[in-house]
């Protein structure tokens, strides 16, 4: 297990190097966990373009509505905030279902300031 959390730090570097470019074109690069496997499935020029690019993996009919959806943010909780209501209004999500926390220290800083995004159970 340790080595899984080793190779996928090791794998957040490539990432900050990515953010550090993006921040400049305002390339903003997506990054998923699916089936434990980190991945990066595509990227979005400026943050509403990212946004939609979020929003077209959230499919509310297969949301696990037992677990709350987590909107996270790196450095900017006022992001999450916007995103987690621009969310919850665009899918016609329950308010009282979504958490809004801080992600780690480390993966924060190898994802880049103003990240932000959500996590989310599927059935």
């Amino acid at each position: 297990e340790k080595e899984k959390s080793a190779e996928a730090l090791q794998s957040l570097n490539g990432y900050a190097s990515l953010a550090r470019i993006g921040n400049l074109l305002k390339i903003k690069p997506l990054v998923a966990v699916e089936d434990g496997v980190l991945m990066s499935p595509t990227a979005a020029r400026g943050t509403n373009a990212a946004k939609k690019a979020i929003w077209k993996r959230l499919d509310p009919e297969h949301l696990d509505t037992s677990w709350p959806i987590y909107f996270v943010y790196a450095d900017r909780r006022d992001l999450a905030e916007k995103f987690a209501a621009e969310t919850v209004g665009k899918f016609g999500l329950d308010p009282q279902n979504t958490r809004i926390c801080q992600i780690s220290g480390t993966v924060g800083a190898h994802l880049g300031p103003g990240c932000f995004g959500y996590a989310f159970l599927t059935k």
